[in-house]
């Protein structure tokens, strides 16, 4: 029992700790873009400039997730208990590069 307790109270302390770099994570770059904008600026600048290249790179970082997702469907074709689950995972991570690519489709509000 003690050591089950000890356990759970490891567990909770990771989390804890983890949340807590996230935290100092996202802190520090509100920082980072509250007191250096101009080079934050400067590097969306360069990044519009050079889009075409950006583009290339997603498609070929696109490609490669779907040549995976086709491999590991392939993999577990004959076990159906987990056909669900990678189901669900492949429509959440389609949803979230769709909307990825909404957001860097053009300029949000007029800002810069």
């Amino acid at each position: 029992m003690r050591a089950k307790t000890i356990s759970v109270f490891r567990k909770g302390v990771a989390l804890s700790l983890i949340i807590a770099l996230v935290m100092i994570i996202t802190v520090a770059t509100g920082w980072v873009g509250l007191h250096q904008a101009e080079n934050i600026i400067r590097m969306h600048h360069w990044v519009t400039e050079t889009g075409r290249f950006w583009f290339v790179w997603r498609l070929g970082l696109y490609a490669v997730l779907g040549w995976s997702c086709r491999k590991i469907g392939q993999r577990v074709k004959h076990q159906t208990e987990h056909r669900v689950t990678l189901i669900r995972m492949r429509v959440s991570s389609l949803l979230f590069i769709l909307l990825c690519e909404y957001a860097l489709s053009g300029n949000i509000g007029g800002m810069l």
